[in-house]
């Protein structure tokens, strides 16, 4: 009963309250309007009440907006202002580092401008099948292609250095050509390389040196220039469209240090055409012309003579190359009368024990564009030192040889270079590839057959082109059969 009494007199308090503010608002409209009297009931001053409130929300808003959002967006608005004046002087910003800045950068060596926008580039998923006779290099290659590749951050980081390294050979433009030219960004709808023919070779010290076709189908690219002319600086912005983009790429890499360095080995196959989307539109057609002459040559050098460098170590991801340590394993001993001998799936018997019958069935698409007319094999063991050679091919570029070759072997045998050349009528043989093939790889499976791409003496530049068939058998002693093989006017090569 007396709650009931209670909210009956806080009711009754409100409601005076309201009946007042009423009086109040509706006789401050009485002084200060000429109009009749308006009348305002507890409703209505509920709701110019809640209409203040909003008034006041809003002002909180954009005090708060002001106090604090605005000025961090005018502090990005400097930054960003203080990096082109630095990049106009031809300052240069730090490239990123592996560990020490935002995620997917690369560190690069070499001197550039400013790095430039990426964009949301074109990447489709990838996958690579590079081939070589060392199967743990070749499955790390195969590894950190896809990586760079398949990971948005690192391959956008990728691309930014080589813009980098494009800059950096464009920065001496305004001095030898009279105009300055910046790769300011990459087109988003640009398409990433695709490599083929991609072979490996490994040094003792595991160095390791991929050759491979580049190929671009379509690539863009948004390009600053700046020229004097008269007493005027002339501005002008261009897209270049770069297509067929296509050569031959030779990168070294250690793996150990995560290293690597990437060029063209020869003078790379692109087509380029500029477009104005921005600048003086009073220029003459004939200046126009003769300064897109100059903008191309530009352009092009740098597209073809870019030497990027790349340093992987610190960055998350990357994969690790590893190589089994084959000593630190134990050796079962095989007894010579023991019934169930024990076989070490890892260790097979020693090289001395067997002996490498090696079949050269074939070899296609020979001598490139020249072609060739008789080609024939010479297959060497580098120790013990053994050579044999295979006849001599008829008027084709795809011989079929089916000729085998025993080969001892020893503790120090390491690998088989077959060596492929063109009969000459006089002087020297033609040189038409090389192939190398490690001996322990063959052990893993004592009887194969392989398909070797052809490759390059080092240092050289032959035109070399196709693939030679070979199967491998290893033998005991005392299966291998009395074979007498005759073959027509040997030949020793120097």
């Amino acid at each position: 009963m007396s709650g009931t009494t209670s909210m009956k007199q806080m009711w009754s308090c409100l409601t005076g309250a309201c009946s007042k503010m009423a009086s109040s608002v509706r006789d401050l409209f009485d002084v200060s309007s000429p109009f009749p009297l308006i009348s305002m009931d507890i409703g209505t001053t509920l709701l110019l009440g809640w209409i203040l409130f909003g008034v006041f929300v809003l002002f909180l808003t954009l005090f708060v907006y002001n106090r604090h959002l605005k000025p961090r967006r005018d502090v990005r608005e400097g930054q960003g202002n203080e990096a082109s004046a630095k990049a106009k002087k031809g300052e240069t910003t730090k490239p990123f580092g592996f560990g020490r800045k935002p995620k997917g950068s690369v560190a690069a060596t070499g001197g550039g401008s400013a790095a430039a926008k990426t964009g949301p580039l074109l990447r489709p998923q990838q996958i690579f099948s590079v081939i070589g006779t060392d199967k743990y290099a070749v499955e790390w290659v195969n590894q950190t292609l896809a990586w760079i590749f398949n990971d948005l951050d690192v391959y956008s980081a990728v691309v930014q250095h080589w813009v980098l390294q494009l800059n950096s050979l464009t920065s001496t433009s305004a001095t030898e050509h009279g105009i300055e030219v910046k790769f300011d960004q990459i087109q988003p709808e640009s398409l990433p390389p695709t490599l083929n023919n991609a072979t490996i070779e490994v040094t003792p010290k595991d160095d390791i040196s991929l050759g491979c076709n580049v190929f671009i189908s379509k690539l863009g690219f948004v390009i600053n220039t700046s020229r004097q002319k008269g007493d005027k600086v002339l501005d002008t912005v261009y897209v270049a469209k770069v297509t067929s983009y296509a050569g031959k790429l030779k990168a070294y890499c250690n793996p150990h240090e995560l290293s690597v360095t990437a060029a063209f080995t020869e003078q790379p196959k692109l087509n380029v055409v500029f477009k104005s989307v921005s600048g003086n539109q009073d220029v003459e057609v004939l200046d126009e012309q003769a300064l897109q002459a100059v903008l191309t040559d530009i352009v092009t050098t740098a597209l073809s003579t870019w030497v990027l460098k790349l340093h992987l170590n610190d960055q998350k991801g990357c994969p690790p190359f590893r190589r089994p340590d084959l000593s630190a394993l134990p050796i079962k001993p095989i007894h010579y009368d023991s019934m169930t001998p024990v076989v070490n799936p890892i260790y097979p018997k020693s090289k001395r024990d067997k002996r490498l019958l090696v079949k050269l069935v074939k070899a296609n698409g020979l001598g490139a564009k020249k072609g060739c007319l008789e080609p024939f094999c010479v297959v060497e063991m580098d120790d013990p030192p053994q050579k044999h050679q295979t006849s001599f091919g008829k008027d084709t570029n795809s011989p079929f040889w089916d000729e085998h070759f025993l080969f001892d072997l020893n503790s120090n045998s390491s690998e088989l270079l077959f060596e492929i050349y063109d009969k000459a009528k006089v002087g020297k043989d033609d040189f038409l590839g090389l192939g190398i093939v490690g001996v322990d790889d063959l052990l893993r499976k004592p009887s194969q057959r392989q398909i070797i791409p052809l490759q390059n003496r080092p240092y050289e530049e032959d035109a070399v082109s196709g693939c030679l068939t070979v199967e491998f058998l290893f033998m005991e002693p005392t299966d291998i059969p009395i074979v007498t093989v005759h073959l027509p006017d040997r030949k020793s090569v120097v």
